[in-house]
């Protein structure tokens, strides 16, 4: 039984006009026709595919596609070009219900190159206009171009123009590249080359465009190859032509192909152009179709499609209408698979008919394509054989505690969310439409919670026991060899004699970059967007994981296909910002911090949504991370609201910096709705570590500390997911986790799983438990959570600040001092951490701690552990800040200490 790879399917809205006239007009592809003052509209169908792992091969499957329409953009020669302009601001600006009802399920606006050189020369204006609306629509633009225009024009007068208006054109589809027209002369030239030029010609036209626009997807119509067939000694044989356009394409296509990469480039798509009625009354006509379809997947090509009703002159809509709906019921019944499908009709539906919801109208034909279309939608959203992938968002807030949240903070105080002091109807929306984790956990600090995040993998193991934040202790910055077995960016080793003799340990070194492959690096760190298979991958925000910016450590080294602006660094202003940052990206004229970051989101999203693939955003947010910075209207509001202080919460400036962050979650929640890709998107919210417990700050309370500690208030963390389908709304899951899930939950979600049997991970996926949030079942099985960090044991000002290791088992919690100090917590009963069980608990206690030790050795890389200082002096200690040294694992485990 023939299997086939399972794809997702799209529509794309072509905005595709004709310039017409008298006798012969050019219309929307390719062709020309007798007939007089004739516009044509195109409805382009986008069939995205998305090729799968082998483990997720199926059977032929059929696959929805959501449908678009287009509206024809160019005035007639000699009409009233004035009336035209009103009619196309009528149709972007001053929307129709029915017609923003259609656009709301479309992908993509796609142009004749005629209609964005009339706009770009005569109307710049209104140029503008579109492609703002376009991208307020987050729909994507294509442009159909004949390239006798030459590379050279098609950039200044139609991709320049549109870049200049703030747009982004995602491909063109190429036409009229063999041309030998002695009848048209006048308007083309006459272009009188052999066929071996002409191929010579496209590759140089492909080779010029790529040069200036490297990610833009140049394709080629099939109509294209086409001599004027009067000439035929310039055709191969069996050459494609009006009488037979089944005829040997591949031929063709391998020319083409092999000039462009001669060229040092290559083309990206291929489009047929066949009617319903040609293939029908060609023989195996659709078996030739698929071969050619398979032609293009070993090259590598993305296959479109673009029908045509040619059946004779048309008597009616009604029979335009139903030649389209047959075409696409063919496609589905006969097993094509196209990224992308146009439908074109030659028949002409005036502009003023396009709103109407009257039958045989392309708005009445428009609307029926959705609801036939939508009529499988629930077959091809569950995660397995035959089923789509989910699109993935990321979004991880920064030092934000467990009860700076409305949601978890009422249910918490058993009381009414309008009672918090802080605001997130938007964070609310979020745990109210998904599950919230009441026991997830991260790290004390933000760049090991990153690592673990990224990797699933403990940031111990990596070396990350600290925020990366003053990177002038390592090796690099002091320019110094690093010892067998250190890294280059390793903090310098401490040794005893730079050790305070008070403590009874040196203190471990740490990283300050995730590895990633580099010439100096012992391994490359497998991260998110490195193990999707399929996924177009993009993060914005704050990263964190390469030494403050140091080459070969950045985003776009772990994996990440778009890095659409971030900065490597702890904290960030919130105002006057771009000027601090390693990569700013794009100026988009918005003040604030978090909302520039959140449109860069929104409008990859929007991007993404006419994607052949799904999606990964990593949105790391510096919100609410110091200095907090908010926007002036928000701190005057909850200044004046006379709760403040509920909680232990009373700053304003804080509160003003949370409600900047719960917005932007609720423009990702609106953009996920307004595209109709929320059911298919998997969204997780997480914050890196508890918050700030300080009366300037946040209060965790009842948890006990804050950021830095590994008392729950610092690593305790609002976790919340959701999967419409797949996840109930407004549960509640108890089961302890944390961030090093969210890798191998991704990976399984994504449908990947075979692929974590081979991956040393210290997470586990979290899917069981969306349908299971009991655990009952026990198929989440992870039973203990380990943390350890960097600390010298006395700062610089004198201040106790000790190496500690950390564990959870069921309700237990253990705290390590490496100082030689032990805390034993009942989570159930003891929630603030009060009551430490230790003495009470010894056999306990000794239990856990041979565990937690067990754990350090087999996971820890030996120059990240403390190890004993010989120069320890209890009369030292005893005049310092520091409690005496216990050797515990000698007094407790009868073992040597490291």
């Amino acid at each position: 039984m023939r299997m086939k790879a399972i794809i997702q399917t799209q529509f794309i809205l072509c905005l595709a006009a004709t310039v017409s006239g008298k006798g012969r007009t050019a219309i929307g592809a390719t062709g020309a026709m007798k007939t007089p003052h004739v516009t044509t509209l195109l409805i382009a169908l986008f069939l995205i595919s998305c090729s799968r792992p082998a483990f997720l091969y199926a059977e032929e499957a059929a696959v929805p596609m959501q449908v678009a329409i287009c509206p024809p953009l160019v005035p007639e020669p000699g009409g009233d070009e004035q009336a035209f302009v009103r009619r196309i601001n009528d149709l972007f600006v001053n929307k129709t219900e029915q017609w923003s009802q259609v656009s709301s399920n479309i992908s993509h606006f796609k142009f004749y190159s005629t209609t964005v050189t009339w706009m770009s020369k005569k109307h710049p204006d209104l140029l503008r206009r579109v492609v703002e609306s376009i991208t307020a629509m987050q729909k994507g633009i294509a442009v159909e171009v004949g390239i006798r225009h030459g590379h050279v024009q098609t950039e200044e007068h139609i991709l320049d123009p549109i870049t200049e208006a703030g747009g982004r054109v995602d491909f063109i589809i190429t036409d009229n590249v063999f041309i030998k027209s002695q009848l048209r002369k006048d308007k083309m030239g006459d272009y009188n080359w052999t066929y071996e030029q002409a191929v010579e010609k496209y590759a140089e036209y492909v080779a010029g465009i790529k040069t200036k626009y490297p990610r833009l997807k140049v394709g080629i119509l099939e109509a294209a190859f086409r001599f004027h067939w009067e000439d035929r000694t310039r055709f191969p044989t069996e050459r494609p032509n009006p009488k037979n356009n089944l005829g040997d394409l591949k031929a063709l296509l391998v020319d083409v192909i092999n000039a462009c990469k001669a060229k040092g480039t290559r083309i990206d798509i291929f489009q047929p152009e066949y009617s319903y009625d040609r293939i029908e009354k060609t023989q195996n006509g659709w078996a030739k179709l698929k071969a050619m379809e398979a032609f293009c997947r070993e090259e590598g090509l993305e296959f479109y499609f673009l029908f045509n009703d040619h059946i004779g002159g048309h008597d009616s809509d009604k029979l335009f209408h139903d030649n389209v709906m047959k075409c696409l019921r063919s496609v589905k019944s006969h097993g094509l698979t196209p990224e992308l499908g146009t439908i074109q009709s030659w028949y002409t539906h005036p502009l003023k008919d396009l709103p109407e919801d009257q039958p045989h109208t392309f708005m009445y034909l428009a609307k029926e394509f959705i609801r036939e279309n939508g009529k499988k939608d629930a077959q091809a959203n569950e995660v397995g054989v035959g089923q789509k992938r989910p699109n993935v968002v990321l979004i991880l807030a920064d030092d934000l505690g467990w009860m700076d949240l409305a949601s978890y903070a009422a249910r918490v105080r058993g009381v009414d969310r309008s009672e918090c002091y802080y605001e997130t109807p938007n964070l609310d929306r979020l745990a109210d439409s998904g599950m919230s984790f009441s026991q997830a956990y991260a790290c004390p600090l933000c760049s090991p919670a990153r690592a673990s995040l990224l990797t699933g993998q403990y940031a111990a193991r990596h070396g990350f026991l600290t925020a990366s934040g003053h990177t002038r202790g390592s090796y690099h910055s002091r320019k110094m060899t690093p010892p067998a077995g250190f890294h280059i960016h390793d903090r310098k080793e401490s040794t005893a004699e730079q050790t305070n003799s008070a403590i009874g340990y040196i203190g471990p070194s740490f990283t300050f970059v995730l590895q990633s492959g580099q010439d100096v690096d012992s391994y490359d760190a497998l991260t998110i967007p490195e193990a999707l298979k399929g996924y177009r991958s993009a993060m914005t925000g704050k990263w964190h994981l390469g030494a403050l910016g140091v080459q070969g450590y950045q985003p776009q080294d772990q994996g990440f296909d778009d890095v659409l602006a971030y900065h490597d660094h702890g904290g960030s202003h919130y105002f006057n910002w771009r000027k601090d940052w390693h990569k700013p990206g794009a100026d988009l004229a918005v003040d604030y911090l978090t909302d520039d970051l959140t449109e860069r989101a929104v409008r990859f999203i929007g991007d993404c949504a006419a994607s052949p693939e799904p999606f990964f955003l990593y949105f790391p947010h510096f919100a609410v991370h110091a200095p907090r910075e908010a926007k002036p209207e928000d701190v005057d509001h909850f200044s004046k609201k006379p709760n403040c202080g509920w909680n232990g919460h009373s700053s304003a400036e804080y509160a003003g910096v949370i409600r900047g962050l719960d917005n932007s979650v609720g423009k990702i929640l609106d953009t996920l709705d307004e595209l109709g890709i929320s059911k298919n998107t998997l969204l997780i919210f997480m914050s890196d570590n508890g918050g700030i417990d300080r009366s300037d700050v946040t209060s965790n309370a009842p948890l006990r500390g804050g950021k830095g500690a590994k008392y729950e208030g610092g690593i305790r963390v609002p976790l919340i997911v959701r999967w419409p389908g797949k996840i109930a709304k407004g549960s509640v899951c108890d089961v302890p986790v944390d961030c090093n899930d969210i890798f191998p939950t991704i990976l399984t979600a994504a449908g990947q799983e075979a692929d974590l049997t081979t991956l040393e991970l210290d997470g586990q996926s979290l899917l069981p438990l969306f349908a299971d949030p009991k655990n009952s079942s026990d198929q989440y099985s992870r039973k203990s959570l380990f943390w350890h960090s960097a600390g010298g044991g006395l700062d610089q000002k004198g201040n106790y600040s000790p190496a500690h290791s950390a564990m959870r088992t069921g309700n237990y919690k253990l705290l390590f001092d490496h100082q030689g100090y032990l805390e034993l917590y009942d989570l159930s009963r003891d929630l603030s951490e009060t009551d430490n069980l230790a003495s009470a608990m010894p056999e306990k206690t000794r239990q856990m701690f041979d565990e937690l030790v067990a754990w350090l050795d087999a996971t820890v890389p030996n120059r990240y552990l403390p190890r004993p200082n010989p120069r320890y002096s209890p009369q030292d200690n005893a005049a310092s800040a520091a409690p005496p040294y216990r050797d515990l694992h000698r007094e407790l485990l009868g073992k040597a200490s490291r």
